[in-house]
């Protein structure tokens, strides 16, 4: 089954437009009397909540989903004016390093603290459309992704796996992404407010906004023998090719967002409700991100990295709100 992408990127992005406007119209026109004047709302105690400017303050945990690609090249070993070696034990290839592509799905795991400020409700449509902003301080967990790899870069070490053969370790190049520590978003939308068996019941659609940064971290790692002369015996016997390169690039998104909050417990003046939801964003600007490095030699390698051009939040969690009786 496929899963229906563009189905809900517009649901997300049409349900903030048909419940902000209305709200934004009702603000503006009040409520009138029989001689047109301007009068406050008049509502049962039950529901004196929708009266009030009701600020909050909320924790929450969750899963951030995009995807990325990359891929990797380099240009040709420099021989510094002799000819390659034809011993195809030590990789003496003409390429620095072969190419390598890759892409992943990149799970990002966070936990939130967020502030929320909620008008009174603005007109006497059913739900009594409330206005909200809020803005949240997002704290990542992610785990490094090798996007594009090729052999497995680390730690020279030349390995006697059988009398007579000689093989050198930790050559290769690697492009890994993950996404930083801190993330910024904020939102803009509409609160319905339904009462469903005898339990305040708050919709929230809303117009959503990410700023996220993804740290880039490139490494090329080779030995190249003297392509004339006796056979290495030690590390030192070998020309190193260490290129590395790091970048952090900052991407922002806009989106749409679906919330759905339930009251749970009112202890004085402090309402405690559970709320669960889910955002899309649409990344803005450039989404390619290159980096060249060059040793002394003009050895060369392109790191590139791709980032996917929509991304993916659920979350949930529970917000303290302060609503005095």
């Amino acid at each position: 089954m496929t899963f229906p992408v563009k189905t809900i990127r517009t649901i997300f992005f049409i349900l903030p437009t048909v419940f902000i406007v209305p709200a934004f119209a009702g603000m503006a026109a009040g409520d009138e009397d029989s001689n047109g004047n301007v009068t406050q709302l008049e509502m049962e105690p039950a529901r004196d909540e929708l009266e009030r400017w009701v600020p909050a303050l909320s924790v929450s945990l969750g899963m951030l989903l995009q995807r990325g690609s990359a891929d990797t090249s380099t240009n040709d070993v420099n021989v510094i004016d002799a000819p390659p070696s034809t011993d195809p034990f030590f990789f003496l290839a003409t390429e620095v390093r072969p190419p390598s592509d890759g892409q992943d799905l990149m799970f990002t795991p966070s936990a939130a603290i967020a502030l929320e400020l909620m008008t009174p409700g603005v007109t006497v449509l059913p739900g009594r459309p409330r206005l909200f902003l809020h803005g949240d301080l997002d704290v990542n967990f992610s785990q490094t992704y090798d996007l594009a790899k090729d052999g497995n870069p680390g730690d020279f070490v030349i390995d006697v796996p059988d009398p007579g053969e000689r093989v050198v370790l930790g050559q290769g190049t690697v492009l890994q992404a993950h996404v930083a520590d801190l993330a910024l978003s904020a939102g803009l939308g509409v609160a319905l407010t339904l009462d469903i068996f005898e339990r305040r019941v708050r919709i929230k659609p809303s117009f959503e906004w990410l700023r996220e940064k993804v740290i880039l971290v490139g490494e090329l790692r080779r030995l190249i023998k003297n392509p004339i002369g006796p056979l290495p015996l030690e590390l030192t016997d070998f020309r190193q090719i260490l290129l590395n390169a790091k970048k952090t690039k900052v991407f922002n998104g806009i989106g749409g967002g679906l919330e759905i909050e339930v009251d749970s417990k009112r202890a004085g003046p402090i309402v405690v409700s559970t709320f669960m939801g889910a955002r899309v964003h649409r990344i803005l600007g450039e989404l390619k991100v290159v980096q060249v490095v060059s040793n002394e030699f003009n050895e060369t390698v392109f790191f590139r990295y791709k980032n996917r051009r929509w991304d993916y939040q659920a979350f949930m969690g529970i917000r303290i709100r302060l609503v005095p009786e």
